[in-house]
């Protein structure tokens, strides 16, 4: 008798919560009428200021390789010579030739890595600025059409055409960022 009592009790007690629950979860239900749809790697990919990173980091990157085309060819002349003076130097001072010399290379080659390595910077710098400046705009027409939620297009399996944004989003970086300068940190 006395569980039998103390199990009402217990079910008296928790019914009450339980009852709260349930009334919180069906009042907290929320409503998603207006959805779009976007594309990112889309936007980012044909973005009139991604060309025009992809251009400005092309002509940097033949700049360098023009450099280092020039310095290669030194070093090449530089070892040429070593070896046609190899004969008429001591061990010693041939060694010490032989050390300074691929010095000199590995500075070259530590040179270009870390040119290199600033061009990639360079280009994933921007990409991220411009990530940050196309999810403004989807923010942004999202908030002026009164969208109540926009999904990546490619975690969408089905869904209606009308509901993508991406061109729009396009037309709408490229005009927000056609002014932009782009500035060059690799020299």
């Amino acid at each position: 008798m006395k569980s039998l009592f103390a199990a009402l009790l217990l079910a008296c007690l928790t019914m009450p919560q339980w009852a709260w629950a349930q009334e919180a979860e069906q009042n907290d239900t929320l409503t998603i009428s207006r959805m779009a749809l976007v594309d990112l790697n889309q936007v980012l990919r044909e973005a009139k200021a991604t060309e025009d990173v992809r251009q400005l980091l092309d002509q940097k990157r033949a700049e360098f390789e023009a450099e280092f085309s020039e310095k290669e060819i030194a070093l090449l002349q530089q070892e040429k010579d070593l070896q046609l003076k190899r004969s008429v130097m001591s061990e010693q001072a041939y060694a010490d030739a032989v050390q300074a010399f691929q010095q000199q290379v590995s500075l070259v080659q530590r040179d270009i890595q870390t040119k290199r390595q600033a061009l990639d910077k360079a280009f994933q710098d921007s990409q991220d600025e411009l990530r940050s400046i196309a999810l403004q705009v989807v923010t942004d027409i999202a908030g002026s059409e009164r969208v109540d939620i926009v999904l990546n297009r490619n975690s969408a399996i089905i869904f209606r055409q009308e509901l993508d944004i991406t061109e729009f989003v396009l037309e709408q970086l490229n005009e927000r960022t056609k002014n932009a300068r782009l500035i060059s940190n690799t020299e």
